[in-house]
């Protein structure tokens, strides 16, 4: 019997009476007088192997499951946006279409009863809906208080009365403003792009507007709870 060892195993059978110039050839014939075995090392068990091919820049050791582990892993990544990490920025109602507050209710879609809004507005000047071409703001005027002379060269207005008594007056040079008319609940009042106005309250409770710009003259969610505040 083959003796065999703990790092050497018995094979190759060869026969010295069947060989060639250089090499020795298996021996037909198992009982040959020629007969031998030589020792052969045992080979060591190979690792599971990644199809790499031997490259020497790879790190071959191997995990457990077979699989490559010659580079570390990745962590896995969240959902990016593409922004590189970047910090995200204040937005600017300027110039963002997209934020959102309480009194302002634009750009999307929107229904409302604009004189019971008007009624309950109590501050001097809040956005109501701002889109991209068109605004809507809502006024309270206190007794005896006024818009403010103002004129907007690029910008054509529609001031509405939805509750309370006021004068309105206008004209193309702020020292001569001829056009005057008397307004109540209900009227409108159409302001031409450079024509300077003024709407002053002479009722004796504040007087409630709403007041419609194309295009947009007021930043998004603006509020100014008195006159001071809009100056």
């Amino acid at each position: 019997m083959p003796n065999h060892h703990e790092d050497v195993f018995f094979t190759n059978i060869r026969c010295n009476c069947h060989q060639d110039e250089e090499n020795l050839v298996d021996c037909p014939d198992r009982h040959c007088d020629c007969y031998e075995e030589f020792p052969v090392e045992r080979p060591e068990p190979e690792e599971p192997g990644c199809g790499c091919g031997g490259r020497p820049d790879h790190d071959h050791h191997h995990r457990p499951d077979g699989g490559c582990g010659g580079r570390p892993e990745p962590e896995p990544e969240e959902p990016g946006c593409g922004c590189g990490g970047r910090p995200e920025p204040d937005p600017d109602p300027d110039e963002c279409p997209d934020i959102h507050c309480d009194t302002d209710h634009g750009p999307g879609p929107y229904v409302a009863n604009i004189e019971t809004a008007a009624q309950k507005n109590c501050d001097f000047r809040t956005a109501y809906w701002t889109g991209e071409y068109l605004q809507m703001t809502l006024m309270s005027i206190p007794v005896r208080g006024d818009i403010g002379l103002e004129m907007h060269p690029d910008t054509d207005q529609f001031i509405r009365v939805e509750e309370g008594m006021a004068t309105v007056k206008m004209g193309s040079c702020r020292t001569h403003m001829t056009y005057r008319k008397q307004l109540y609940s209900g009227y409108g009042v159409f302001v031409p792009a450079g024509t300077w106005h003024n709407i002053v309250n002479t009722g004796r409770r504040p007087l409630k507007l709403s007041s419609v710009y194309a295009p947009v003259h007021h930043p998004r969610c603006t509020v100014h709870p008195t006159k001071k505040d809009a100056q």
